[in-house]
């Protein structure tokens, strides 16, 4: 029995030796080859995920360049037809020199804030304000100041303006005008 017992016991020490070599055979001759496969798949996927990163971050970063130059072009652009609130007293001295420049006297310039500011209906956060001139001028002097409101920036526009006749021995009118214009902010009401 104990020879039988060796004969079973070799032949099945052959089959397990048989089958390690066989999955041996399998391991390094079609799992290695085929992980070898999917490292150099995974290291090529790696380099291809890196390069559409650098290609996206150019796109984001020349996307985002002309996007800020589009901005920057859109607030130039409305920088012509708003005024900021603070800066209605500079437009105000503005409008001092532009008279000294056309040679009117009596000049004033006046606002107030309380009451020329009004709403711009369906706009939240842009006001109409109102600033009224009031000077002598002959007509050429007139006209003169009248062309130097019309290429002010930011955009001014004439609501009304009043001429009246020359006082005796005087050859010069007094001129009120009324200018509207736009302010970025909400405006009281």
């Amino acid at each position: 029995m104990k020879a039988k017992l060796k004969e079973t016991f070799g032949k099945v020490l052959l089959i397990w030796a048989i089958f390690a070599a066989a999955i041996s055979a399998c391991y390094f001759f079609i799992l290695m080859p085929q992980a070898r496969k999917l490292d150099v798949l995974y290291s090529r996927l790696d380099k291809k995920i890196a390069k559409n990163l650098v290609i996206a971050n150019a796109d984001n970063e020349r996307a985002e360049s002309i996007m800020d130059k589009r901005v920057k072009e859109a607030e130039d652009l409305i920088s012509e037809f708003l005024i900021r609130k603070e800066d209605v007293n500079g437009m105000i001295f503005k409008f001092n020199r532009l008279a000294s420049e056309a040679n009117v006297s009596n000049f004033s310039a006046s606002y107030s804030p309380e009451s020329s500011y009004r709403k711009v209906t369906g706009f939240k956060h842009i006001g109409q304000g109102t600033i009224r001139l009031n000077f002598t001028a002959n007509f050429k002097e007139f006209m003169s100041m009248l062309s130097k409101l019309e290429t002010y920036t930011p955009v001014v526009f004439v609501d009304r303006f009043d001429i009246s006749e020359p006082k005796m021995g005087n050859e010069k009118n007094n001129i009120n005008i009324l200018l509207t214009f736009y302010t970025d902010k909400e405006t009281k009401t």
